[in-house]
């Protein structure tokens, strides 16, 4: 870890570290889990769900271009 962003958790709007940003993680605190959140989306707030519908639609573009 190199740094802590306040305010910064895509999740739950906490304190995030630089890695799981980099890694597409909401925070420890609200997912302490080190998979595809959107895998998990049952402890996702609604804020992040939103992002996971986003991330579906670009691999559907994906696959069909």
């Amino acid at each position: 870890m190199k740094a802590i962003y306040v305010g910064s958790c895509p999740n739950c709007g906490g304190e995030e570290e630089d890695g799981r940003l980099l890694e597409g993680l909401p925070c420890t605190v609200c997912f302490p889990f080190k998979e595809d959140p959107c895998r998990l989306r049952e402890k996702l707030s609604s804020r992040f769900e939103a992002y996971c519908r986003f991330k579906d639609k670009v691999r559907e573009f994906e696959r069909e271009n």
